[in-house]
């Protein structure tokens, strides 16, 4: 009976009714149901990507580029032509870098080369520019545009070298050097006569270097080494203009070098040509004075003023041709400023 009436309370035990524990998903299910019904919603659907992250609390990657996409090389080159034709030469040169950057084997990434350097030119960056175009060539021989960047780099030469004859022209030499045999590698080029041009000015820049060196023993009655000097100017740059005026004083040299026979020759010669102008005039009043007699006559001393020992006083004559600003101080009668050091190391 016991046994029975412990078994009894045992089941009586067992029937109770115990509580039962919170359930902890029951937040975080009714969150997720809110934002279902939510997003569901036409007038909440739009902003769901905005909403999304706030409630997950994760960012959701955007379906927008990161960064911008290159345009086309075609349209970064235009833009670079216009920028540059505008004088935006900087910009021009991001455009045309973008193109070489991005585009590396299109047609325009060969062009944007040619243009950077064009825009460094435009811009007075000569010695940029000249590596530039030296870098074109050396990497397009063949390019269709090669005589225009042949072209160019001499031109950019001749920017940076100086315009005053006594100074260096090492550049000038470089530009000379870059524009040899252009006529023959390109006889179809557009640029021939413009080279042609430059090509003048720089070798006339050169000739003046070399008589402004004979100039000084000129004056500084050196008849030996001016002479010499005034040989050079006529059998190194017989293209120039100032050709007839060394030529000149190179008859007056070797008369006072008692070199009466080869001064007649070089005078003569002189005055046989109709383009020497006031140059051939003056010597062809000098023969007139080389006869059997003109030493005698030199000897005289009212005629002292018309022997070539004086020739400030004969150069000093007024003509009615034109002549450049460094040629009519050359013919002033004051006293010679002494010539730089490159000058005097060139003159031995």
């Amino acid at each position: 009976m016991q046994y029975a009436a412990s078994g009894g309370e045992n089941r009586q035990d067992s029937m109770t009714v115990r509580p039962s524990r919170p359930n902890m998903f029951m937040p975080l299910s009714g969150v997720l149901v809110a934002v279902c019904v939510l997003f569901a919603s036409p007038g909440v659907q739009a902003q769901g990507d905005d909403l999304l992250p706030a409630v997950s609390g994760s960012a959701k990657p955007s379906n927008k580029p990161l960064s911008r996409q290159p345009e086309d090389p075609e349209t970064l080159y235009n833009r670079g032509i216009r920028q540059l034709r505008r004088g935006y030469y900087d910009e021009a040169i991001i455009s045309f870098e973008k193109v070489k950057n991005h585009f590396p084997f299109n047609q325009y990434s060969v062009l944007s080369e040619l243009r950077v350097a064009d825009a460094l030119f435009e811009k007075a960056s000569y010695l940029e520019a000249i590596d530039a175009y030296r870098q074109f060539t050396r990497l397009h021989p063949r390019h269709v545009e090669i005589d225009y960047a042949t072209y160019r780099m001499a031109r950019a030469e001749f920017k940076v070298s100086s315009t005053v004859p006594q100074r260096d022209q090492t550049s000038t030499e470089r530009g000379l050097k870059k524009l040899r045999g252009f006529e023959k590698r390109f006889p179809d080029s557009e640029y021939s006569e413009e080279v042609v041009r430059i090509r003048g000015k720089a070798r006339t820049r050169l000739a003046k270097r070399v008589l402004q060196v004979g100039n000084f023993y000129w004056k500084s009655r050196e008849w030996q080494a001016a002479e010499r000097r005034y040989g050079l100017v006529w059998q190194d740059y017989s293209d120039t203009p100032v050709i007839y005026k060394a030529r000149y004083r190179q008859g007056l040299c070797l008369y006072r070098l008692s070199r009466a026979e080869e001064a007649r020759a070089v005078l003569s010669e002189l005055a046989a040509q109709p383009e020497s102008g006031r140059w051939g005039e003056r010597a062809e009043r000098f023969l007139a004075k080389l006869d059997p007699t003109a030493e005698d006559v030199a000897a005289e001393p009212g005629k002292q003023e018309e022997q070539p020992d004086e020739p400030i006083l004969e150069e000093a004559a007024p003509v009615a041709e034109e002549e450049s600003p460094s040629e009519d101080v050359e013919e002033q009668p004051e006293k010679p400023e002494k010539p730089d050091q490159e000058k005097l190391s060139t003159g031995n």
